[in-house]
């Protein structure tokens, strides 16, 4: 296929099919097994690809440290020393690991072969990818509210009815945390027209992703992104001129009484209807407020895991909880995002894992100005905070934070008379 093609079209292709099975579920989940799948098909045709015609990609500084990373972690590790770290996390850790491969690599391809315009591109035909599957996500909400809840649960016990919404196209769990993390990259756009979108296209592309945020009903994302939107708004002009007044409105806010918040929550919640799992959530969080205890709650449930994962990391800090077979029972402490994969890895592991992050992070930077680094380092809190508040997970997410943020800077590349299409 490679000699009917250029390799530079074949690979733009590849990496198009790649996002399709990533960020449209309309289609992918209406295609035959084998085809739609990102998994079993596109994603080891990639590395393949990779592995065959640009092998240069595998000794990227980065990707090079991730094979690193994954044969001394994944594979020594996982079967010795942490041989006894539950099954739920294993695979976790390793689904995660087989996503972030596959996504440094089609970044640091465009990167390394300076295919910027395919990068431009690949990353606007995301975006109406995940336009439409905004859009879907809304409307599976109205037939069923809680259908992204369920979805993420597998609340679904007849198989009729769960193939009938992923059909459907709506987003899953991983979609709405990607959304999150895109809001201020949009904001920037917003402030700086530099691409061929009209500031009219980006509100309503921007109201679109937010009322799938509200419809999906996942209310850590909500928050979040409100959070993220506000700070992205001020800009980062004003953070610098502004910091004494930011630190007065912070101060501000730690002092004043819990009443305050409580009465925002309950405001709020009833803009909701009754029956909705956010209206559910918000007067929850506010009873959490007024009594402070661990019980009773939801949220109380949720924050009741921190000292739990807490004890068990301070069981073996340095190789992990699992090490020790100790006996505190951690439950779902999964759901808590970091402080979970610092307590099963121990600082031994953590450490590393956070070096990919850094890496790709002071890497992004060298490629953007510092005008649109204040928003790329934005959206990367985003999946810090959501992380302290729940589990965060998924190919979209991984796909939007390691290949949109970086590659949406480019653009205004399109707009280029001269750019070689």
């Amino acid at each position: 296929m490679v000699n009917l093609i250029s390799k530079k079209s074949y690979f733009r292709l590849l990496a198009f099919l790649i996002m399709i099975t990533t960020f449209l579920p309309i289609l992918y989940n209406n295609l035959p097994p084998i085809i739609g799948s990102f998994r079993f098909l596109w994603a080891p045709l990639w590395i393949i690809s990779i592995m065959a015609f640009c092998p240069k990609v595998l000794f990227n500084k980065l990707v090079f440290y991730l094979l690193i990373y994954g044969f001394v972690f994944l594979v020594l590790f996982m079967n010795t020393i942490w041989i006894d770290v539950r099954e739920w996390d294993k695979s976790f850790i390793i689904n995660e690991y087989y996503y972030f491969f596959i996504a440094i690599s089609i970044i640091s391809y465009f990167f390394m072969t300076n295919d910027l315009i395919g990068i431009a591109k690949l990353t606007k035909w995301t975006l109406l990818f995940i336009a439409v599957t905004a859009i879907m996500s809304i409307y599976s909400s109205f037939i069923d509210p809680m259908y992204a809840r369920n979805l993420i649960g597998g609340s679904y016990s007849i198989a009729s009815e769960l193939n009938y919404f992923k059909r459907l196209g709506g987003g899953e769990y991983s979609f709405g945390t990607a959304l999150v993390c895109l809001f201020p990259v949009l904001v920037y756009y917003y402030k700086n027209n530099t691409t061929e979108f009209s500031r009219k296209t980006i509100l309503l592309f921007g109201g679109i992703c937010f009322l799938a945020l509200i419809r999906m009903q996942i209310i850590a994302n909500l928050l979040m992104s409100t959070i993220i939107i506000i700070l992205s708004l001020i800009g980062v002009g004003k953070f610098k001129t502004s910091i004494s007044i930011i630190i007065i409105v912070t101060t501000v806010f730690v002092l004043l009484p819990v009443n305050f918040y409580i009465d925002i929550l309950l405001y709020f919640s009833e803009y909701f209807d009754p029956k909705s799992h956010t209206y559910f959530k918000l007067n929850d969080m506010a009873q959490f407020l007024g009594t402070g205890k661990l019980e009773g709650t939801g949220t109380g449930a949720r924050m009741a895991r921190y000292p739990l994962l807490i004890e068990a990391f301070l069981r073996n800090p340095i190789f992990g909880y699992y090490v020790t077979k100790g006996n505190v029972d951690i439950g779902d402490g999964g759901h808590l995002y970091w402080i979970n994969r610092l307590t099963v890895m121990g600082i031994f592991g953590f450490i590393p894992y956070l070096f990919i992050h850094y890496k790709f992070i002071k890497s992004g930077l060298k490629k953007i100005n510092k005008n649109y680094s204040f928003y790329f380092l934005l959206s990367g809190l985003a999946i810090v905070g959501i992380g302290l508040m729940k589990n965060i997970a998924g190919r979209q997410l991984w796909f939007a934070y390691f290949i949109l943020l970086p590659g949406l800077y480019f653009l205004p590349l399109l707009n280029r008379k001269d750019k070689k299409l």
